[in-house]
């Protein structure tokens, strides 16, 4: 009953680095002659925000500093200016999507800037500590989302195993990946975009036997082949 939700997020919002990261990157661009950064920085920001389902940063870059990732790549000390404002990109999509999920009271467990999600219906439990109090969030939840990084599309993180292990239902970004080793609606659920995040996680809601009856089917795969 303690760590009972009727849905869970666990991890970092991200907040700090990504702030870090947007000094940085200003500071950098402006160092090598890129006038007015700060607010270029926003306007691709402000693009990427449109569809956190597409990592188009890549060519924005070129579009409002071109020719800056070859300058900082023969840097003295390289940095890797993608990284950076995929990390503010990915913190604002994690924010989007479990803000998202506030009318449905989403709980979350991670670092203390998720405090801000009480406003908009959630409910901040604090950090989550590792092994057996992680696994009875896992446990406890009706519906566990995994919300990854905007430039990471292709991976499959390892919330992924931990949760199915747990025989938790999982709501987690569509890859091709998972489909070889998953069979997707049987032993998993996946989403494109917030709006279908929300679609999916009403539906399951409302018929809660077949969500537990796929995580079932998740974690007797997990045992079996993983």
């Amino acid at each position: 009953r303690l760590f009972a939700a009727p849905v869970s997020f666990v991890g970092a919002s991200m907040v700090q680095q990504a702030s870090e990261y947007r000094r940085r990157f200003t500071a950098l661009a402006q160092q090598f002659g890129y006038s007015d950064p700060t607010s270029k920085l926003d306007l691709m920001l402000d693009e990427q925000r449109q569809d956190f389902a597409s990592f188009i940063l890549p060519e924005l870059l070129e579009n409002h500093f071109s020719g800056l990732l070859q300058k900082l790549r023969s840097h003295q000390e390289y940095f890797d200016p993608l990284h950076m404002i995929g990390e503010i990109s990915a913190a604002e999509k994690r924010f989007a999507y479990v803000a998202g999920l506030g009318e449905f009271k989403v709980h979350v467990w991670g670092d203390s800037f998720w405090k801000a999600i009480k406003r908009l219906g959630g409910t901040y439990r604090g950090a989550a500590k590792h092994f057996e109090e992680l696994t009875k969030i896992y446990c406890g939840s009706a519906i566990k989302v995994d919300i990854g990084r905007i430039y990471q599309k292709e991976i499959i993180t390892m919330r992924v195993f931990y949760v199915l292990s747990c025989g938790g239902f999982l709501l987690t970004e569509d890859t091709e990946e998972l489909h070889n080793l998953f069979e997707v609606g049987t032993e998993l659920e996946t989403y494109s975009n917030l709006a279908e995040l929300r679609r999916k996680v009403l539906f399951y809601l409302n018929n809660p036997d077949k969500a537990r009856s796929i995580g079932q089917a998740g974690r007797e795969r997990i045992l079996n082949d993983h």
